[in-house]
Protein backbone atom coordinates (compact mmCIF):
# COMPACT_ATOMS: atom_id res chain seq x y z
CA UNK A 1 0.00 0.00 0.00
CA UNK A 2 1.81 3.20 -0.85
CA UNK A 3 0.46 6.80 -0.57
CA UNK A 4 1.16 8.95 -3.36
CA UNK A 5 2.49 12.55 -2.70
CA UNK A 6 5.71 14.73 -2.92
CA UNK A 7 6.88 12.63 -0.09
CA UNK A 8 4.68 9.37 -0.07
CA UNK A 9 4.99 7.11 3.06
CA UNK A 10 6.31 4.16 3.02
CA UNK A 11 5.46 0.70 1.30
CA UNK A 12 3.63 -1.54 3.32
CA UNK A 13 2.75 -4.90 3.50
CA UNK A 14 0.46 -7.27 5.45
CA UNK A 15 1.81 -9.34 8.21
CA UNK A 16 0.92 -12.44 9.85
CA UNK A 17 1.87 -11.87 13.53
CA UNK A 18 2.95 -14.37 15.92
CA UNK A 19 1.41 -15.97 19.00
CA UNK A 20 3.39 -14.25 21.23
CA UNK A 21 2.68 -10.87 19.75
CA UNK A 22 -0.46 -11.74 21.07
CA UNK A 23 0.57 -9.99 23.93
CA UNK A 24 -0.44 -6.40 22.83
CA UNK A 25 -3.75 -7.55 23.99
CA UNK A 26 -3.03 -8.73 27.03
CA UNK A 27 -3.83 -5.91 28.95
CA UNK A 28 -6.93 -5.56 27.43
CA UNK A 29 -8.13 -8.75 27.71
CA UNK A 30 -8.06 -8.52 31.55
CA UNK A 31 -11.81 -7.07 32.43
CA UNK A 32 -12.90 -9.56 29.57
CA UNK A 33 -11.28 -13.13 31.12
CA UNK A 34 -11.78 -11.66 34.63
CA UNK A 35 -15.62 -12.05 33.27
CA UNK A 36 -15.52 -15.57 33.47
CA UNK A 37 -18.01 -16.46 35.88
CA UNK A 38 -20.88 -14.30 34.57
CA UNK A 39 -20.26 -15.32 31.24
CA UNK A 40 -20.04 -19.34 32.55
CA UNK A 41 -24.03 -18.29 33.84
CA UNK A 42 -25.10 -16.54 30.54
CA UNK A 43 -23.86 -20.02 28.51
CA UNK A 44 -25.23 -22.15 30.64
CA UNK A 45 -28.87 -20.99 30.73
CA UNK A 46 -28.10 -20.40 26.86
CA UNK A 47 -27.68 -24.09 26.93
CA UNK A 48 -31.39 -24.57 28.44
CA UNK A 49 -32.78 -22.19 26.20
CA UNK A 50 -31.57 -23.68 22.89
CA UNK A 51 -28.41 -26.20 22.47
CA UNK A 52 -27.27 -25.78 18.88
CA UNK A 53 -27.36 -21.78 19.42
CA UNK A 54 -24.99 -21.94 22.47
CA UNK A 55 -22.04 -23.85 20.27
CA UNK A 56 -21.57 -20.99 18.29
CA UNK A 57 -19.94 -19.68 21.68
CA UNK A 58 -17.29 -20.17 23.50
CA UNK A 59 -14.87 -18.09 26.17
CA UNK A 60 -13.19 -15.29 25.55
CA UNK A 61 -10.28 -17.16 26.28
CA UNK A 62 -10.79 -19.66 23.74
CA UNK A 63 -11.16 -16.66 21.20
CA UNK A 64 -8.54 -14.84 21.67
CA UNK A 65 -5.87 -17.85 21.84
CA UNK A 66 -7.14 -18.71 18.21
CA UNK A 67 -7.27 -15.84 16.81
CA UNK A 68 -4.91 -14.92 13.86
CA UNK A 69 -3.95 -11.90 13.83
CA UNK A 70 -2.61 -9.62 10.90
CA UNK A 71 -1.45 -6.18 10.30
CA UNK A 72 0.07 -3.81 7.69
CA UNK A 73 3.57 -2.88 8.90
CA UNK A 74 6.34 -0.87 6.77
CA UNK A 75 8.00 -3.03 4.59
CA UNK A 76 11.74 -2.93 5.99
CA UNK A 77 10.01 -2.70 9.60
CA UNK A 78 11.60 -5.78 11.80
CA UNK A 79 8.09 -7.05 11.71
CA UNK A 80 8.17 -7.10 8.52
CA UNK A 81 11.52 -9.33 7.96
CA UNK A 82 11.26 -11.64 10.73
CA UNK A 83 7.91 -13.68 11.70
CA UNK A 84 9.04 -13.27 15.09
CA UNK A 85 9.69 -10.10 15.45
CA UNK A 86 7.13 -7.66 18.09
CA UNK A 87 5.03 -5.32 17.24
CA UNK A 88 4.86 -2.96 20.32
CA UNK A 89 1.69 -1.05 19.26
CA UNK A 90 -0.66 -0.52 16.47
CA UNK A 91 -3.97 1.93 15.27
CA UNK A 92 -7.01 0.85 14.29
CA UNK A 93 -9.43 1.93 11.40
CA UNK A 94 -12.84 2.39 11.57
CA UNK A 95 -14.44 3.32 8.15
CA UNK A 96 -17.53 2.42 6.03
CA UNK A 97 -17.07 0.28 2.89
CA UNK A 98 -16.95 1.41 0.00
CA UNK A 99 -20.42 0.20 -1.84
CA UNK A 100 -23.07 1.76 -4.50
CA UNK A 101 -25.15 2.01 -1.79
CA UNK A 102 -23.65 5.95 -0.66
CA UNK A 103 -21.56 8.02 -2.26
CA UNK A 104 -17.86 9.29 -0.90
CA UNK A 105 -16.63 12.77 -1.34
CA UNK A 106 -15.64 13.29 -4.58
CA UNK A 107 -12.01 13.78 -3.19
CA UNK A 108 -12.23 10.17 -1.92
CA UNK A 109 -11.74 8.48 -5.49
CA UNK A 110 -10.16 6.56 -7.12
CA UNK A 111 -9.25 3.73 -4.09
CA UNK A 112 -6.17 2.38 -3.25
CA UNK A 113 -6.43 -1.42 -3.30
CA UNK A 114 -7.28 -1.90 0.65
CA UNK A 115 -10.67 0.11 0.15
CA UNK A 116 -9.62 3.59 1.10
CA UNK A 117 -8.89 6.37 -0.64
CA UNK A 118 -5.07 8.02 -1.24
CA UNK A 119 -5.17 10.83 0.90
CA UNK A 120 -6.64 8.97 3.62
CA UNK A 121 -4.68 6.59 3.41
CA UNK A 122 -1.28 8.91 3.42
CA UNK A 123 -2.92 10.69 6.55
CA UNK A 124 -3.32 7.07 8.60
CA UNK A 125 0.18 5.56 7.76
CA UNK A 126 1.23 9.17 8.64
CA UNK A 127 -0.42 9.23 11.97
CA UNK A 128 2.16 5.89 13.00
CA UNK A 129 4.74 6.64 15.83
CA UNK A 130 6.86 4.47 13.78
CA UNK A 131 7.37 2.61 10.66
CA UNK A 132 7.16 -0.86 13.03
CA UNK A 133 4.21 0.72 14.27
CA UNK A 134 1.07 -1.71 12.70
CA UNK A 135 -2.31 -0.91 11.52
CA UNK A 136 -5.38 -3.11 11.77
CA UNK A 137 -8.45 -2.63 9.44
CA UNK A 138 -11.23 -5.55 9.83
CA UNK A 139 -12.02 -5.86 6.35
CA UNK A 140 -8.45 -6.48 5.64
CA UNK A 141 -6.49 -8.50 8.40
CA UNK A 142 -9.35 -10.38 8.56
CA UNK A 143 -9.64 -13.34 5.59
CA UNK A 144 -12.96 -12.42 4.65
CA UNK A 145 -13.56 -15.82 2.75
CA UNK A 146 -12.66 -17.96 6.31
CA UNK A 147 -15.83 -18.04 8.87
CA UNK A 148 -14.11 -19.75 11.43
CA UNK A 149 -11.40 -16.99 11.25
CA UNK A 150 -14.40 -14.23 11.29
CA UNK A 151 -16.04 -15.76 14.16
CA UNK A 152 -12.95 -15.65 16.21
CA UNK A 153 -12.10 -11.73 15.35
CA UNK A 154 -16.13 -10.88 16.12
CA UNK A 155 -15.36 -12.97 19.02
CA UNK A 156 -12.15 -11.09 19.66
CA UNK A 157 -13.36 -7.62 18.82
CA UNK A 158 -13.69 -5.83 21.89
CA UNK A 159 -10.15 -6.75 23.34
CA UNK A 160 -8.30 -5.88 19.79
CA UNK A 161 -10.17 -1.95 19.99
CA UNK A 162 -9.41 -1.58 23.80
CA UNK A 163 -5.77 -2.61 22.56
CA UNK A 164 -5.05 -0.17 20.15
CA UNK A 165 -2.43 2.87 20.89
CA UNK A 166 -5.18 5.06 18.45
CA UNK A 167 -8.38 4.21 17.01
CA UNK A 168 -8.59 6.73 13.94
CA UNK A 169 -12.62 7.06 12.03
CA UNK A 170 -12.35 8.02 8.32
CA UNK A 171 -15.19 9.62 6.87
CA UNK A 172 -14.80 9.43 3.76
CA UNK A 173 -18.83 11.15 2.43
CA UNK A 174 -17.31 14.38 4.98
CA UNK A 175 -15.82 17.29 3.43
CA UNK A 176 -15.93 20.59 4.77
CA UNK A 177 -15.82 23.19 2.81
CA UNK A 178 -13.26 26.49 3.25
CA UNK A 179 -15.61 28.32 5.99
CA UNK A 180 -16.62 24.84 8.02
CA UNK A 181 -12.85 23.95 7.81
CA UNK A 182 -11.90 27.28 9.61
CA UNK A 183 -14.11 27.07 12.22
CA UNK A 184 -13.86 23.70 13.07
CA UNK A 185 -10.04 24.47 13.35
CA UNK A 186 -10.39 27.34 15.63
CA UNK A 187 -12.79 25.62 18.40
CA UNK A 188 -10.62 22.71 17.73
CA UNK A 189 -7.55 24.75 18.67
CA UNK A 190 -9.55 26.17 21.65
CA UNK A 191 -10.66 23.06 22.65
CA UNK A 192 -7.07 21.78 22.98
CA UNK A 193 -6.02 24.96 24.58
CA UNK A 194 -9.11 24.53 27.46
CA UNK A 195 -7.84 21.01 27.84
CA UNK A 196 -4.33 21.77 28.17
CA UNK A 197 -5.34 24.56 30.57
CA UNK A 198 -6.90 22.31 32.74
CA UNK A 199 -4.95 19.41 33.03
CA UNK A 200 -1.89 21.90 33.95
CA UNK A 201 -4.29 22.86 36.83
CA UNK A 202 -5.47 19.97 37.91
CA UNK A 203 -8.62 21.97 39.16
CA UNK A 204 -11.37 20.58 41.59
CA UNK A 205 -14.68 19.57 39.59
CA UNK A 206 -16.62 22.79 40.56
CA UNK A 207 -13.83 25.27 38.98
CA UNK A 208 -13.18 22.48 35.91
CA UNK A 209 -17.39 23.12 35.25
CA UNK A 210 -16.93 27.14 35.45
CA UNK A 211 -13.97 26.38 33.02
CA UNK A 212 -15.58 24.56 30.72
CA UNK A 213 -18.65 26.72 30.67
CA UNK A 214 -16.76 30.13 29.48
CA UNK A 215 -15.77 28.46 26.38
CA UNK A 216 -16.75 31.32 24.32
CA UNK A 217 -18.47 31.11 20.80
CA UNK A 218 -18.61 33.57 18.40
CA UNK A 219 -21.68 34.45 16.99
CA UNK A 220 -20.69 35.50 13.48
CA UNK A 221 -19.42 31.64 13.16
CA UNK A 222 -22.26 30.19 14.34
CA UNK A 223 -24.02 29.61 10.37
CA UNK A 224 -20.63 27.61 9.63
CA UNK A 225 -20.29 25.77 12.89
CA UNK A 226 -23.97 24.44 12.47
CA UNK A 227 -23.27 22.79 9.04
CA UNK A 228 -19.46 21.68 10.54
CA UNK A 229 -21.61 19.67 13.14
CA UNK A 230 -24.54 18.84 11.08
CA UNK A 231 -21.97 17.28 8.63
CA UNK A 232 -19.77 15.61 11.09
CA UNK A 233 -22.62 13.99 13.02
CA UNK A 234 -24.42 12.58 9.40
CA UNK A 235 -21.56 10.81 8.20
CA UNK A 236 -22.91 7.42 7.19
CA UNK A 237 -20.12 5.80 9.82
CA UNK A 238 -22.82 6.87 12.48
CA UNK A 239 -25.65 4.38 10.87
CA UNK A 240 -23.20 1.57 11.34
CA UNK A 241 -24.25 -0.95 14.12
CA UNK A 242 -20.67 -1.76 15.45
CA UNK A 243 -19.84 1.91 15.54
CA UNK A 244 -21.14 2.51 18.94
CA UNK A 245 -19.53 -0.76 19.79
CA UNK A 246 -15.88 0.26 18.45
CA UNK A 247 -16.16 4.12 20.39
CA UNK A 248 -17.65 2.72 23.52
CA UNK A 249 -14.25 0.35 24.17
CA UNK A 250 -12.11 2.67 22.63
CA UNK A 251 -10.60 4.73 25.38
CA UNK A 252 -12.16 7.86 25.13
CA UNK A 253 -10.23 9.88 28.29
CA UNK A 254 -6.84 10.04 25.95
CA UNK A 255 -5.92 12.94 23.72
CA UNK A 256 -6.59 12.00 19.81
CA UNK A 257 -8.24 8.97 20.92
CA UNK A 258 -10.34 8.22 19.20
CA UNK A 259 -9.50 10.66 15.62
CA UNK A 260 -11.83 11.53 12.81
CA UNK A 261 -10.69 12.12 9.87
CA UNK A 262 -12.32 13.79 7.27
CA UNK A 263 -11.75 16.21 4.11
CA UNK A 264 -11.05 20.15 3.91
CA UNK A 265 -12.14 22.48 1.37
CA UNK A 266 -9.05 22.01 -0.46
CA UNK A 267 -8.84 18.27 -0.53
CA UNK A 268 -6.79 18.27 2.40
CA UNK A 269 -7.32 15.49 5.43
CA UNK A 270 -8.36 16.84 8.56
CA UNK A 271 -8.51 15.33 12.08
CA UNK A 272 -10.57 16.03 14.75
CA UNK A 273 -10.80 14.59 17.95
CA UNK A 274 -13.98 12.81 18.58
CA UNK A 275 -14.40 14.16 21.97
CA UNK A 276 -14.34 17.84 20.51
CA UNK A 277 -16.79 17.25 18.33
CA UNK A 278 -19.69 16.09 20.98
CA UNK A 279 -18.35 18.45 23.09
CA UNK A 280 -19.08 21.14 20.98
CA UNK A 281 -22.11 19.70 19.75
CA UNK A 282 -23.33 19.66 23.44
CA UNK A 283 -22.22 23.11 23.85
CA UNK A 284 -24.67 24.33 21.24
CA UNK A 285 -27.19 23.68 23.90
CA UNK A 286 -26.74 27.55 24.42
CA UNK A 287 -28.31 28.57 21.56
CA UNK A 288 -32.12 27.08 21.69
CA UNK A 289 -32.96 28.09 18.17
CA UNK A 290 -30.44 25.78 16.89
CA UNK A 291 -31.86 21.73 15.14
CA UNK A 292 -30.05 20.25 18.18
CA UNK A 293 -31.48 17.53 20.48
CA UNK A 294 -31.75 18.82 24.25
CA UNK A 295 -31.04 16.88 27.46
CA UNK A 296 -31.45 13.08 27.52
CA UNK A 297 -32.22 13.30 23.70
CA UNK A 298 -28.50 14.04 23.00
CA UNK A 299 -27.52 11.70 24.21
CA UNK A 300 -29.60 9.40 22.73
CA UNK A 301 -28.94 10.94 19.80
CA UNK A 302 -25.04 10.14 19.78
CA UNK A 303 -25.58 6.59 21.35
CA UNK A 304 -28.01 5.48 18.41
CA UNK A 305 -27.69 8.06 15.18
CA UNK A 306 -30.55 7.99 13.19
CA UNK A 307 -30.84 10.17 9.59
CA UNK A 308 -32.92 12.48 11.78
CA UNK A 309 -30.91 12.85 14.97
CA UNK A 310 -27.23 12.23 14.10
Amino acid sequence: MRSPGKEPVAETVLVKLSDESKRLLKDASKRALGRRPEAETILKRLVQLNSELAKQFQYKESALGSLTLRMFCSSDATAAQDSGAHVLSFLAVSYCWHSGDWDAAQVARPLTTRGLSYPMVNKILSLRESKGEGVWVDQLCIDQKNKDEQEIAIGSMDVIYRAVRQLVIALEDVQLDKKEEEVGLKYASMYETMCLTIHKRQPSESEKTKMVELFKHDHHDLDNTIWFLLKMLNARWYSRAWRAHKSTVSSHGKTNNPLFLCFGGAGSVLSFEFRFVHFLAFHMWKYPELPFPRGGEFFQALDAPTETNA
